[in-house]
């Protein structure tokens, strides 16, 4: 459905946005809707930039060591930096989906998730993606293979069924900017109002139908970086080099 989201990135909000990077690498700060980090978890930190092409990962990721699959929530529009320790675990069912064109739903508006992940196409011809989240120490060889994108948790008006929305963030992208009068509404829109967006292919633009809601949301308790850890699942999280897409990514030596 979300057609031309492989151009330069950028993030928009509710509040008014600030250039996330310039071209010399200056990081400016990131705007996003308030989202409380389950207790426990640290907050990520900012480090040099990594340079080493041996990447490695700490004793503390090992399988089992941890309980959770959790993806933290980060600066998008940030360098690539340390990221907070992975927590895996339990899986879950929640289903990563795009809104079908036709399709109302509900937005859970203050359920956004900013983060960075590699997304991969199976097949070069198809459509379909999948997603994958990777453990900081092994980002700065595959940099420039990672996309900002913020997720929202939606419920389908039809189908009864809760789904994961992962919007690919864009810059300079039409498709990309015409939800950000979307998303720069307050919540209490939402909690009012079901959705439809509509791909509109002469203008390269979505447009955005809305009508009140036809039914109660119970929305999950677990915030969204657990609910997208759960449905990626354990092998969508590369925490070794040893990882089969992130070996296909490496191999071979630069001229």
């Amino acid at each position: 459905m979300f057609e031309n989201d492989n151009q330069n990135q950028t993030r928009t909000d509710a509040k008014p946005m600030q250039q996330l990077q310039d071209d010399k690498g200056e990081q400016q700060p990131f705007v996003s809707t308030p989202h409380t980090a389950p207790e426990g978890k640290s907050e990520e930190v900012s480090m040099d930039e990594q340079s080493t092409h041996s990447p490695h990962v700490d004793d503390a990721i090992r399988p089992g060591a941890i309980q959770k699959l959790v993806v933290p929530r980060e600066n998008i529009g940030a360098e690539i930096v340390e990221s907070q320790e992975l927590d895996l675990g339990n899986l879950g069912t929640m289903k990563i989906r795009k809104p079908e064109r036709r399709e109302w739903f509900v937005l859970k508006h203050d359920s956004e998730l900013p983060t960075r992940l590699l997304i991969h196409k199976p097949k070069p011809e198809s459509m379909d993606e999948e997603f994958f989240f990777v453990h900081s120490n092994l980002r700065p060889a595959i940099r420039e293979e990672l996309k900002d994108v913020r997720v929202f948790v939606y419920y389908g008006a039809k189908t009864k069924t809760h789904f994961l929305w992962i919007v690919k963030v864009t810059l300079d992208n039409s498709w990309y900017e015409s939800l950000s009068p979307l998303f720069a509404l307050k919540s209490e829109f939402f909690e009012d109002n079901e959705i439809r967006v509509i791909s509109d292919k002469p203008t390269s633009r979505y447009r955005v139908r809305f009508r009140p809601k036809t039914s109660n949301v119970t929305w999950p308790q677990k915030l969204t970086d657990q609910l997208l850890g759960e449905a990626l699942g354990e092998d969508h999280f590369i925490n070794d080099a040893e990882h089969p897409l992130y070996r296909d990514l490496i191999e071979g030596d630069e001229l």
